[in-house]
């Protein structure tokens, strides 16, 4: 079945007992599958379902006589069984036991291969896949079954993701694989495909950020001809974060919040990136950020620059540089050989952060996953943890890395096509891999799926 295509099979046409649930129907829109049912009287409803039993249970509803409930996190090509339940005055009202199949994974799509089970949560895991002509949003358990998925638009890449601020839908953005043509949005989705926001961001790449009061920030590309220090006059592509209402589509409707030449530093040669021609674009490559974050406790960004290797918090209202954690003009003070090396950063919090470091001016060449502390007013900082590739795997583009609420750290591996997790000894615990070579982009770890709805 292609994605998207709804799939209605009825099962209403069978004796129910008196007193029964009726009018029972089961749905599938791709990855969801749906119970629908009339009780006899208004009551808190659920599905209980699983693979050879039922072993597995839906929250309660909301009430009501008319019910409709998803079954979420199924495995494909798997015959499940399920009975719903409406909690009635005089006791449990039910249906007959039954059983759905659900559907095969679009084309394309194959389940990932998992070795190691010494974790301590089993858990779900937010994704992208990128393949050569597609990019998927997916959710992945812990044995590599994809049991959730978008796909992008017109072979585009869905390079970023995360989980909405009141938990109840996932975000993602979709840009031009080769960053040519600027067709970059962000999309907000139900897990139960119920909701769809789609808002546009002109001249987006990499980072996004929900807002508390219904805007939406991203990272924008902004390319000015500007003096370098030493004066040349060079054409140079840097970032800013620009803002719209969410679901905004009209491209010339935003508003800057930051821009790395007004409210940095006079632009200034980092490293040999500097001469590339950045996204394909006939200009040089300042500041490449590849990584924006958003706190809402102190209304402020985390930007992520690749070619500074620093992380810089900005002031949302003001856009003024509020710190400098890491290179040229870091406000606190390091070890050089323990900074990272063009990395991405997905986790960030009061004096700390966990890093992917891909590693590009290290020697040997070889990614790792690191943790980070600093003291702001010690103006110190120190690495705590690294975890480099046992392989010695350079990961040139993207990667990702977090800190579990168990202590351990997940690390996504984009060309490796690798996940994994390690404790904090550097142990691996467990793993998955896939099998046709696809990349994977970042990683956020999910505890439970019904969290999102």
């Amino acid at each position: 079945m292609l994605p998207g295509m709804l799939l209605l099979l009825t099962l209403a046409c069978r004796p129910f007992a008196e007193g029964d649930l009726i009018g029972l129907e089961v749905s599938q829109d791709g990855p969801v599958t749906w119970v629908a049912w009339e009780s006899p009287e208004a009551g808190p409803s659920w599905v209980e379902y699983g693979l050879g039993g039922l072993a597995l249970s839906t929250p309660q509803d909301e009430g009501g006589t008319q019910h409709r409930v998803a079954l979420l996190g199924l495995i494909p090509s798997e015959t499940y069984s399920f009975q719903a339940h409406t909690q009635g005055s005089d006791g449990l009202l039910s249906s007959h036991p039954d059983e759905v199949d659900t559907p095969h994974l679009p084309w394309g799509l194959l389940p990932w291969i998992a070795s190691g089970n010494d974790y301590e949560s089993e858990g779900w895991f937010l994704t992208s896949v990128l393949q050569e002509g597609s990019s998927w949003a997916v959710i992945m358990n812990r044995d590599g079954e994809i049991v959730w998925y978008r796909e992008a638009h017109g072979g585009a890449s869905i390079p970023t993701n995360s989980i909405s601020r009141d938990g109840s839908a996932i975000y993602y953005t979709v840009n031009d694989r080769e960053q040519v043509d600027d067709v970059s949005e962000s999309v907000r989705v139900r897990l139960d495909l119920t909701e769809i926001i789609v808002t546009r961001t002109p001249l987006g790449h990499h980072g996004f950020a929900e807002l508390p009061d219904g805007r939406h920030g991203w990272l924008a590309l902004e390319i000015r001809d500007v003096e370098v220090e030493g004066g040349e006059m060079l054409t140079l592509i840097g970032d800013r974060i620009l803002e719209a209402d969410e679901g905004n589509q009209d491209t010339g409707n935003s508003e800057t919040v930051f821009s790395f030449f007004d409210d940095y530093a006079q632009p200034f040669r980092t490293c040999d990136h500097f001469d590339e021609n950045g996204y394909n674009l006939a200009a040089q490559d300042w500041t490449h950020t590849n990584s924006m974050l958003y706190s809402s406790q102190d209304d402020a960004y985390y930007l992520g620059s690749k070619n500074l290797d620093a992380v810089v918090k900005v002031d949302r209202a003001s856009g003024e540089v509020l710190w400098q954690v890491g290179g040229r003009d870091s406000d606190v003070a390091f070890d050089e050989a323990d900074l990272w090396s063009h990395g991405h950063l997905s986790q960030v919090w009061d004096g700390g952060m966990v890093i992917f470091d891909n590693g590009a001016h290290h020697d040997p060449q070889i990614s790792s996953i690191r943790e980070y502390a600093w003291d702001l007013e010690a103006g110190t900082m120190e690495l705590v943890f690294d975890y480099p590739d046992p392989r010695g795997r350079y990961v040139k583009l993207l990667g990702d890395a977090r800190k579990l609420p168990s202590g351990n750290y997940l690390g996504a591996w984009t060309s490796a096509g690798l996940i994994t997790e390690v404790d904090p000894n550097g142990e691996l615990l467990w793993q998955l891999e896939s099998p046709l070579g696809s990349a994977v982009a970042r990683i956020t770890y999910l505890e439970d799926l019904y969290d999102l709805q």
